[in-house]
Protein backbone atom coordinates (compact mmCIF):
# COMPACT_ATOMS: atom_id res chain seq x y z
CA UNK A 1 0.00 0.00 0.00
CA UNK A 2 2.77 2.28 0.69
CA UNK A 3 4.74 1.66 -2.08
CA UNK A 4 1.52 1.89 -4.53
CA UNK A 5 0.77 5.24 -3.11
CA UNK A 6 3.99 6.91 -3.85
CA UNK A 7 3.71 6.39 -7.27
CA UNK A 8 -0.12 7.23 -7.38
CA UNK A 9 1.14 10.63 -5.32
CA UNK A 10 3.73 11.49 -7.57
CA UNK A 11 1.84 10.54 -10.85
CA UNK A 12 -1.25 12.81 -9.79
CA UNK A 13 1.67 15.37 -9.03
CA UNK A 14 3.78 15.29 -11.87
CA UNK A 15 0.88 15.14 -14.60
CA UNK A 16 -1.44 17.47 -13.21
CA UNK A 17 -1.48 20.23 -15.96
CA UNK A 18 -0.83 17.86 -19.09
CA UNK A 19 -3.59 15.07 -18.28
CA UNK A 20 -6.52 17.06 -16.31
CA UNK A 21 -9.23 15.47 -17.83
CA UNK A 22 -8.00 11.89 -16.86
CA UNK A 23 -7.06 12.46 -13.68
CA UNK A 24 -10.28 11.83 -11.99
CA UNK A 25 -10.69 8.37 -13.13
CA UNK A 26 -7.04 7.51 -12.54
CA UNK A 27 -7.28 8.83 -9.01
CA UNK A 28 -10.29 6.64 -8.67
CA UNK A 29 -8.66 3.88 -9.70
CA UNK A 30 -5.64 4.35 -7.33
CA UNK A 31 -7.35 4.74 -4.51
CA UNK A 32 -9.69 2.14 -4.97
CA UNK A 33 -6.21 -0.44 -5.41
CA UNK A 34 -5.53 1.12 -2.17
CA UNK A 35 -8.52 0.95 -0.45
CA UNK A 36 -8.63 -2.80 -1.14
CA UNK A 37 -5.18 -3.84 -0.08
CA UNK A 38 -5.95 -1.42 2.89
CA UNK A 39 -9.17 -3.84 3.99
CA UNK A 40 -6.97 -6.85 3.54
CA UNK A 41 -4.58 -5.45 6.02
CA UNK A 42 -7.35 -5.01 8.79
CA UNK A 43 -9.97 -7.61 8.44
CA UNK A 44 -7.76 -10.40 9.31
CA UNK A 45 -7.41 -8.79 12.39
CA UNK A 46 -11.19 -8.54 13.14
CA UNK A 47 -10.71 -12.74 13.38
CA UNK A 48 -7.54 -12.36 15.40
CA UNK A 49 -6.54 -9.58 17.72
CA UNK A 50 -2.75 -9.33 17.63
CA UNK A 51 -2.44 -7.73 20.68
CA UNK A 52 -3.83 -10.89 22.58
CA UNK A 53 -0.90 -11.87 25.34
CA UNK A 54 0.92 -15.59 24.40
CA UNK A 55 1.29 -17.76 27.54
CA UNK A 56 4.66 -17.35 28.80
CA UNK A 57 5.26 -21.13 27.36
CA UNK A 58 4.47 -20.43 23.56
CA UNK A 59 7.00 -17.45 23.44
CA UNK A 60 10.49 -17.73 23.12
CA UNK A 61 12.73 -15.33 25.05
CA UNK A 62 15.17 -14.71 22.43
CA UNK A 63 14.15 -14.74 18.54
CA UNK A 64 15.48 -17.87 16.56
CA UNK A 65 16.35 -15.22 13.73
CA UNK A 66 16.16 -15.29 10.31
CA UNK A 67 16.15 -18.09 8.10
CA UNK A 68 20.06 -18.57 7.48
CA UNK A 69 19.91 -18.75 3.49
CA UNK A 70 17.67 -15.31 4.34
CA UNK A 71 20.76 -13.75 5.80
CA UNK A 72 22.11 -12.28 2.45
CA UNK A 73 22.67 -8.51 1.23
CA UNK A 74 20.57 -9.20 -1.74
CA UNK A 75 17.34 -10.31 0.66
CA UNK A 76 17.19 -7.14 1.86
CA UNK A 77 16.26 -5.24 -1.14
CA UNK A 78 15.06 -8.09 -3.18
CA UNK A 79 11.88 -8.13 -2.08
CA UNK A 80 11.01 -4.62 -2.15
CA UNK A 81 12.45 -3.70 -5.38
CA UNK A 82 10.10 -6.91 -6.75
CA UNK A 83 7.03 -4.81 -5.43
CA UNK A 84 7.99 -1.45 -6.34
CA UNK A 85 7.72 -3.05 -9.83
CA UNK A 86 4.58 -4.59 -8.73
CA UNK A 87 3.28 -1.48 -7.01
CA UNK A 88 4.15 0.21 -10.11
CA UNK A 89 2.11 -0.92 -12.88
CA UNK A 90 -1.22 0.23 -10.70
CA UNK A 91 -0.15 3.85 -12.49
CA UNK A 92 -0.17 3.11 -16.23
CA UNK A 93 -3.22 0.82 -15.88
CA UNK A 94 -5.05 3.42 -14.06
CA UNK A 95 -4.56 5.57 -17.34
CA UNK A 96 -5.28 2.97 -19.49
CA UNK A 97 -8.69 3.00 -17.48
CA UNK A 98 -9.26 6.35 -17.60
CA UNK A 99 -8.83 7.03 -21.39
CA UNK A 100 -11.09 3.92 -22.12
CA UNK A 101 -13.38 6.05 -19.06
CA UNK A 102 -13.72 9.01 -21.26
CA UNK A 103 -13.73 7.58 -24.53
CA UNK A 104 -10.09 10.00 -24.95
CA UNK A 105 -8.04 7.20 -26.76
CA UNK A 106 -4.87 9.82 -28.28
CA UNK A 107 -1.60 9.37 -27.64
CA UNK A 108 -0.85 11.88 -25.29
CA UNK A 109 -1.87 9.99 -21.77
CA UNK A 110 0.16 6.92 -23.86
CA UNK A 111 3.40 9.14 -23.75
CA UNK A 112 2.95 10.72 -20.60
CA UNK A 113 2.80 7.43 -19.18
CA UNK A 114 5.64 5.74 -21.06
CA UNK A 115 7.96 6.45 -18.36
CA UNK A 116 5.24 5.41 -15.66
CA UNK A 117 5.60 2.08 -17.36
CA UNK A 118 9.59 2.06 -17.95
CA UNK A 119 10.04 2.93 -14.04
CA UNK A 120 8.18 -0.42 -12.75
CA UNK A 121 9.12 -1.94 -15.50
CA UNK A 122 13.07 -1.12 -14.06
CA UNK A 123 12.29 -2.17 -10.69
CA UNK A 124 10.54 -5.72 -11.87
CA UNK A 125 13.77 -6.77 -14.13
CA UNK A 126 16.32 -5.85 -10.90
CA UNK A 127 14.20 -7.55 -8.31
CA UNK A 128 14.40 -10.59 -10.83
CA UNK A 129 18.05 -10.49 -11.27
CA UNK A 130 18.71 -9.76 -7.82
CA UNK A 131 16.48 -12.71 -6.90
CA UNK A 132 18.55 -14.82 -9.22
CA UNK A 133 21.71 -13.66 -8.03
CA UNK A 134 20.85 -15.10 -4.51
CA UNK A 135 19.78 -18.54 -5.64
CA UNK A 136 22.96 -18.44 -7.63
CA UNK A 137 25.25 -17.65 -4.19
CA UNK A 138 22.93 -19.17 -1.44
CA UNK A 139 21.67 -22.33 -3.45
CA UNK A 140 24.78 -22.85 -4.96
CA UNK A 141 25.83 -24.99 -8.04
CA UNK A 142 25.36 -22.71 -10.41
CA UNK A 143 21.40 -22.52 -9.53
CA UNK A 144 19.46 -19.37 -10.32
CA UNK A 145 15.78 -20.24 -11.71
CA UNK A 146 14.45 -23.43 -10.52
CA UNK A 147 10.87 -22.41 -12.34
CA UNK A 148 9.43 -21.82 -9.05
CA UNK A 149 5.56 -20.89 -8.92
CA UNK A 150 6.18 -17.77 -7.28
CA UNK A 151 9.57 -17.02 -9.82
CA UNK A 152 6.80 -17.35 -12.38
CA UNK A 153 4.73 -15.15 -11.08
CA UNK A 154 7.13 -12.34 -11.19
CA UNK A 155 8.08 -13.34 -14.73
CA UNK A 156 4.67 -13.39 -16.06
CA UNK A 157 4.18 -9.55 -15.86
CA UNK A 158 7.95 -8.89 -16.83
CA UNK A 159 7.13 -10.56 -20.68
CA UNK A 160 3.70 -8.40 -21.49
CA UNK A 161 5.03 -5.66 -20.03
CA UNK A 162 8.04 -5.60 -21.73
CA UNK A 163 5.83 -6.81 -25.05
CA UNK A 164 4.24 -3.24 -24.51
CA UNK A 165 7.40 -1.20 -23.89
CA UNK A 166 8.06 -2.30 -27.99
CA UNK A 167 4.54 -2.49 -29.65
CA UNK A 168 3.51 1.11 -27.87
CA UNK A 169 6.92 2.56 -30.49
CA UNK A 170 4.66 1.09 -32.90
CA UNK A 171 1.33 3.29 -31.90
CA UNK A 172 3.97 6.55 -31.74
CA UNK A 173 5.12 5.93 -35.13
CA UNK A 174 2.58 4.20 -36.72
CA UNK A 175 -0.90 4.91 -35.27
CA UNK A 176 -1.45 1.12 -35.03
CA UNK A 177 -1.90 -1.67 -32.52
CA UNK A 178 -4.04 0.46 -30.08
CA UNK A 179 -5.89 -2.09 -29.06
CA UNK A 180 -3.49 -4.61 -28.87
CA UNK A 181 -1.37 -2.17 -26.25
CA UNK A 182 -4.71 -1.38 -24.06
CA UNK A 183 -4.86 -5.31 -24.13
CA UNK A 184 -0.86 -5.65 -22.96
CA UNK A 185 -1.19 -2.68 -20.18
CA UNK A 186 -4.26 -4.76 -18.72
CA UNK A 187 -2.36 -7.80 -18.81
CA UNK A 188 -0.01 -6.76 -17.37
CA UNK A 189 -1.24 -5.14 -13.87
CA UNK A 190 -3.57 -8.39 -13.49
CA UNK A 191 -0.87 -10.52 -13.77
CA UNK A 192 0.75 -8.37 -11.18
CA UNK A 193 -2.58 -9.02 -8.55
CA UNK A 194 -2.45 -12.75 -9.66
CA UNK A 195 0.94 -13.23 -8.87
CA UNK A 196 0.86 -11.51 -5.73
CA UNK A 197 -2.25 -13.99 -5.11
CA UNK A 198 -0.27 -16.69 -5.66
CA UNK A 199 2.47 -15.57 -3.20
CA UNK A 200 -0.25 -15.04 -0.69
CA UNK A 201 -2.80 -17.82 -1.12
CA UNK A 202 -0.87 -20.97 -0.78
CA UNK A 203 -3.20 -22.51 -3.94
CA UNK A 204 -0.05 -23.71 -5.31
CA UNK A 205 2.81 -25.35 -3.43
CA UNK A 206 6.22 -23.36 -3.11
CA UNK A 207 8.51 -23.16 -0.92
CA UNK A 208 7.67 -19.09 -1.15
CA UNK A 209 4.59 -19.05 -0.67
CA UNK A 210 3.84 -17.29 2.56
CA UNK A 211 0.66 -18.89 3.62
CA UNK A 212 -2.61 -20.77 2.87
CA UNK A 213 -4.97 -17.76 3.54
CA UNK A 214 -8.40 -19.97 3.21
CA UNK A 215 -11.33 -17.04 2.68
CA UNK A 216 -8.62 -14.41 2.31
CA UNK A 217 -7.47 -15.89 -1.00
CA UNK A 218 -10.60 -16.19 -2.47
CA UNK A 219 -11.35 -12.53 -1.65
CA UNK A 220 -7.97 -11.59 -3.21
CA UNK A 221 -8.96 -13.95 -6.31
CA UNK A 222 -12.26 -12.28 -6.76
CA UNK A 223 -10.70 -8.66 -6.46
CA UNK A 224 -8.16 -9.97 -9.70
CA UNK A 225 -11.43 -11.38 -11.19
CA UNK A 226 -12.92 -7.85 -10.83
CA UNK A 227 -10.16 -5.92 -11.91
CA UNK A 228 -9.53 -7.77 -14.89
CA UNK A 229 -13.09 -8.17 -16.03
CA UNK A 230 -13.61 -4.77 -15.87
CA UNK A 231 -10.96 -3.42 -17.60
CA UNK A 232 -11.71 -5.86 -20.35
CA UNK A 233 -15.42 -5.04 -20.48
CA UNK A 234 -14.67 -1.59 -20.97
CA UNK A 235 -11.75 -2.20 -23.53
CA UNK A 236 -14.82 -4.58 -25.62
CA UNK A 237 -16.89 -1.74 -25.34
CA UNK A 238 -14.56 0.71 -26.97
CA UNK A 239 -13.00 -1.28 -29.57
CA UNK A 240 -14.47 0.38 -32.48
CA UNK A 241 -13.02 3.88 -31.32
CA UNK A 242 -10.07 2.23 -30.81
CA UNK A 243 -9.35 0.82 -34.48
CA UNK A 244 -6.51 2.11 -36.79
CA UNK A 245 -6.78 3.36 -40.41
CA UNK A 246 -3.23 2.17 -40.91
CA UNK A 247 -1.94 -1.36 -41.70
CA UNK A 248 1.01 -3.28 -42.12
CA UNK A 249 2.26 -2.68 -45.43
CA UNK A 250 5.37 -5.59 -45.51
CA UNK A 251 6.29 -8.25 -43.39
CA UNK A 252 9.57 -7.18 -43.91
CA UNK A 253 9.33 -3.99 -41.37
CA UNK A 254 10.26 -2.91 -38.40
CA UNK A 255 6.17 -2.85 -37.28
CA UNK A 256 6.01 -6.65 -38.63
CA UNK A 257 9.59 -7.73 -37.03
CA UNK A 258 7.68 -5.91 -33.40
CA UNK A 259 4.38 -7.72 -33.97
CA UNK A 260 6.68 -11.13 -34.09
CA UNK A 261 8.20 -9.78 -30.95
CA UNK A 262 5.31 -9.46 -29.26
CA UNK A 263 3.92 -13.00 -30.22
CA UNK A 264 6.55 -14.52 -28.72
CA UNK A 265 6.47 -12.48 -25.68
CA UNK A 266 2.71 -13.93 -25.83
CA UNK A 267 3.57 -17.78 -26.21
CA UNK A 268 6.39 -17.70 -23.30
CA UNK A 269 3.68 -16.03 -21.58
CA UNK A 270 1.16 -18.87 -22.43
CA UNK A 271 3.70 -21.60 -21.77
CA UNK A 272 4.37 -20.66 -18.21
CA UNK A 273 1.29 -19.55 -17.06
CA UNK A 274 -0.03 -22.91 -18.20
CA UNK A 275 2.89 -24.98 -16.55
CA UNK A 276 2.27 -22.96 -13.16
CA UNK A 277 -1.03 -23.86 -12.88
CA UNK A 278 -1.17 -27.12 -14.19
CA UNK A 279 -1.42 -28.66 -10.69
CA UNK A 280 -4.44 -26.80 -9.77
CA UNK A 281 -5.60 -27.83 -13.32
CA UNK A 282 -4.89 -31.25 -12.88
CA UNK A 283 -6.42 -31.27 -9.06
CA UNK A 284 -9.57 -30.13 -10.59
CA UNK A 285 -9.87 -32.56 -13.32
CA UNK A 286 -8.35 -36.07 -12.15
CA UNK A 287 -8.05 -35.10 -8.22
CA UNK A 288 -4.24 -35.09 -7.93
CA UNK A 289 -2.15 -32.28 -8.26
CA UNK A 290 0.53 -33.29 -10.71
CA UNK A 291 3.41 -30.76 -10.86
CA UNK A 292 6.10 -30.01 -14.09
CA UNK A 293 9.50 -29.50 -13.63
CA UNK A 294 12.12 -27.18 -15.21
CA UNK A 295 12.37 -29.48 -17.94
CA UNK A 296 8.86 -28.97 -18.89
CA UNK A 297 9.91 -25.35 -19.34
CA UNK A 298 13.42 -25.43 -20.66
CA UNK A 299 12.20 -27.16 -23.05
CA UNK A 300 9.35 -25.50 -24.74
CA UNK A 301 10.84 -21.70 -23.89
CA UNK A 302 14.44 -23.03 -25.35
CA UNK A 303 12.80 -21.96 -28.56
CA UNK A 304 10.82 -19.07 -28.69
CA UNK A 305 13.86 -17.16 -26.50
CA UNK A 306 15.88 -17.81 -29.60
CA UNK A 307 13.58 -16.76 -32.00
CA UNK A 308 13.43 -13.43 -29.20
CA UNK A 309 17.26 -12.91 -29.60
CA UNK A 310 17.51 -13.03 -32.94
CA UNK A 311 14.31 -10.34 -33.16
CA UNK A 312 16.37 -8.61 -30.46
CA UNK A 313 19.19 -8.17 -33.69
CA UNK A 314 17.24 -7.96 -36.39
CA UNK A 315 14.00 -5.51 -35.33
CA UNK A 316 15.58 -2.41 -34.56
CA UNK A 317 17.67 -2.09 -38.10
CA UNK A 318 15.05 -2.29 -40.10
CA UNK A 319 13.16 -0.10 -41.59
CA UNK A 320 9.85 1.21 -41.50
CA UNK A 321 6.88 0.14 -43.65
CA UNK A 322 9.12 -1.52 -46.36
CA UNK A 323 12.57 -2.91 -46.11
CA UNK A 324 14.38 -2.69 -49.53
CA UNK A 325 17.26 -5.26 -50.19
CA UNK A 326 20.11 -2.83 -50.48
CA UNK A 327 19.01 -1.75 -46.88
CA UNK A 328 18.78 -5.42 -45.96
CA UNK A 329 22.55 -5.87 -47.34
CA UNK A 330 23.72 -2.75 -45.94
CA UNK A 331 22.74 -3.56 -41.90
CA UNK A 332 22.93 -6.82 -42.03
CA UNK A 333 25.99 -8.40 -43.83
CA UNK A 334 28.60 -7.56 -41.05
CA UNK A 335 27.00 -9.00 -37.94
CA UNK A 336 25.71 -12.00 -39.97
CA UNK A 337 29.72 -12.43 -41.30
CA UNK A 338 29.70 -12.20 -37.23
CA UNK A 339 27.11 -14.64 -35.86
CA UNK A 340 28.58 -17.42 -38.87
CA UNK A 341 32.21 -16.78 -37.31
CA UNK A 342 30.24 -17.11 -34.01
CA UNK A 343 28.97 -20.66 -35.17
CA UNK A 344 32.60 -22.24 -36.66
CA UNK A 345 34.57 -21.09 -33.63
CA UNK A 346 31.75 -22.37 -31.02
CA UNK A 347 31.63 -26.12 -32.43
CA UNK A 348 35.37 -25.87 -32.86
CA UNK A 349 36.15 -25.13 -29.19
CA UNK A 350 33.34 -27.38 -27.74
CA UNK A 351 34.42 -30.31 -30.02
CA UNK A 352 32.43 -33.36 -28.37
CA UNK A 353 31.09 -31.38 -25.91
CA UNK A 354 28.91 -29.29 -28.04
CA UNK A 355 25.22 -28.93 -27.50
CA UNK A 356 22.44 -26.98 -29.76
CA UNK A 357 21.63 -24.59 -27.26
CA UNK A 358 25.10 -22.88 -26.60
CA UNK A 359 25.50 -23.08 -29.91
CA UNK A 360 22.45 -21.28 -31.23
CA UNK A 361 22.41 -18.68 -28.24
CA UNK A 362 25.98 -17.77 -28.45
CA UNK A 363 26.14 -17.19 -32.41
CA UNK A 364 22.94 -15.22 -31.66
CA UNK A 365 24.48 -13.14 -28.95
CA UNK A 366 27.48 -12.62 -31.46
CA UNK A 367 24.90 -11.51 -34.06
CA UNK A 368 23.02 -9.29 -32.01
CA UNK A 369 26.26 -7.63 -30.25
CA UNK A 370 27.62 -7.07 -33.51
CA UNK A 371 24.50 -5.14 -35.00
CA UNK A 372 24.57 -3.42 -31.62
CA UNK A 373 28.40 -2.48 -32.17
CA UNK A 374 28.16 -1.69 -35.65
CA UNK A 375 24.58 1.09 -34.66
CA UNK A 376 26.96 3.02 -32.18
CA UNK A 377 29.68 3.05 -34.61
CA UNK A 378 28.13 4.45 -37.47
CA UNK A 379 26.40 7.29 -35.30
CA UNK A 380 29.63 7.82 -33.51
CA UNK A 381 31.39 8.42 -36.77
CA UNK A 382 28.71 10.69 -38.03
CA UNK A 383 28.67 12.78 -35.24
CA UNK A 384 32.50 12.53 -35.27
CA UNK A 385 32.88 13.67 -39.06
CA UNK A 386 30.07 16.43 -38.74
CA UNK A 387 29.91 17.79 -35.77
CA UNK A 388 33.90 17.70 -35.39
CA UNK A 389 33.40 16.16 -31.77
CA UNK A 390 35.77 13.34 -30.05
CA UNK A 391 34.24 9.80 -30.26
CA UNK A 392 33.75 10.17 -26.17
CA UNK A 393 31.73 13.32 -27.06
CA UNK A 394 29.56 11.94 -29.43
CA UNK A 395 28.61 8.70 -27.58
CA UNK A 396 27.86 10.70 -24.71
CA UNK A 397 25.78 13.23 -27.24
CA UNK A 398 23.68 10.28 -28.25
CA UNK A 399 23.21 9.02 -24.82
CA UNK A 400 21.58 12.03 -23.79
CA UNK A 401 19.84 13.13 -27.28
CA UNK A 402 18.41 9.69 -28.01
CA UNK A 403 18.01 7.58 -25.08
CA UNK A 404 15.04 5.64 -26.31
CA UNK A 405 17.37 4.10 -28.88
CA UNK A 406 20.42 4.00 -27.57
CA UNK A 407 19.52 3.48 -24.17
CA UNK A 408 17.60 0.35 -25.91
CA UNK A 409 20.37 -1.38 -27.35
CA UNK A 410 21.98 -1.65 -24.10
CA UNK A 411 19.03 -3.02 -22.64
CA UNK A 412 19.18 -5.58 -25.69
CA UNK A 413 22.93 -6.33 -24.86
CA UNK A 414 22.26 -6.97 -21.03
CA UNK A 415 19.48 -9.66 -22.36
CA UNK A 416 22.04 -11.23 -24.70
CA UNK A 417 24.71 -11.43 -21.51
CA UNK A 418 21.62 -13.10 -19.66
CA UNK A 419 20.72 -15.40 -22.70
CA UNK A 420 24.53 -16.39 -23.27
CA UNK A 421 24.85 -17.58 -19.25
CA UNK A 422 21.70 -19.36 -19.40
CA UNK A 423 22.46 -21.48 -22.18
CA UNK A 424 25.71 -22.27 -20.53
CA UNK A 425 24.00 -24.29 -18.43
CA UNK A 426 23.41 -26.69 -20.99
CA UNK A 427 27.10 -28.38 -19.23
CA UNK A 428 25.66 -28.39 -15.61
CA UNK A 429 26.65 -31.64 -14.31
CA UNK A 430 25.35 -33.01 -10.85
CA UNK A 431 25.71 -36.08 -9.54
CA UNK A 432 26.48 -38.12 -6.06
CA UNK A 433 29.71 -39.73 -5.31
CA UNK A 434 30.79 -41.42 -2.30
CA UNK A 435 34.03 -40.48 -0.77
CA UNK A 436 36.08 -42.04 1.81
CA UNK A 437 38.36 -40.58 4.10
CA UNK A 438 41.59 -38.95 2.36
CA UNK A 439 39.52 -39.68 -1.18
CA UNK A 440 39.10 -36.60 -2.83
CA UNK A 441 37.17 -35.58 -5.84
Amino acid sequence: VFISLIYASAAMWLLRDSQRKLLPWVGAVLLLNAAFFLALIDLPSLEINPFTKLPPGDVLSDGAGLNPLLQHPLMLIHPVVLYAGFTGFSVPFAFAFAALMTNRQGDAWLRATRRWTLVPWFFLSLGILLGGRWAYEVLGWGGYWAWDPVENASFMPWLPATAYLHSVIIQEKRDMLKIWNMVLIGLTYALCLFGTFLTRSGVISSVHSFTAAGWFGYVFLGYVAVAALGYFGLLWARRASLRSTNRLESVVSREASFVLNNWVFMAILVIVFWGTMFPVLSEGVVGAKISVGPAFFNKLTGPFAAVLLFLTGVGPLIAWRRASPTSLRRQFVIPGLVGAAAVIATVLALGDAVAVYPVVFWSLGAFVTATIAQEYWRAVRARMRNAGESALTALATLLRRNQRRYGGYIVHLGIVFILIGISGAAFNEERLENVKPAESI
